[in-house]
């Protein structure tokens, strides 16, 4: 059975402090019913091979978004101020049942991040 998932952030968020989890509220897929758009985590429901892409829409601020697996950093992905930018990570890698993905902020203040064009994506590619 598939294990795949893809949330949206569903409002603009603004001044968002270092250490915040991202909440991707808006769910359009969870099969597996691995993420949790109340905690903004996902939870690895079998051992296995998985991989994770997020997405950040931001005005002309640096804004770092961390992807991180039990409270340890696993990928760095942060903008420099310019115009309006897209900014992309991926984050590879064998979780055991029970552990958690997410992203969180990091290094300062991220003063917006834009609401439809954020979000998080994951799916488990194999058993390992």
């Amino acid at each position: 059975k598939a294990i795949v998932f893809h949330a949206l952030l569903a409002k603009r968020l603004k001044n968002v402090p270092k250490d915040t989890i991202i909440k991707f509220e808006n769910v359009e897929i969870n099969q597996g019913n691995g993420y949790n758009p109340a905690t903004g985590k996902f939870t690895a429901p079998v051992d296995g091979l998985y991989s994770f892409l997020w997405t950040y829409h931001i005005p002309k601020y640096a804004v770092y978004l961390f992807g991180y697996v039990n409270g340890k950093i696993r990928a760095r992905i942060g903008s420099i101020p310019s115009n309006w930018q897209n900014t992309s990570g991926h984050f590879i890698g064998k979780l055991k049942k029970g552990d958690q993905f997410w992203i969180e902020s990091f290094h300062g203040t991220a003063p917006l991040i834009v609401e439809n064009y954020t979000y998080l994506s994951g799916y488990k590619i194999n058993g390992c």
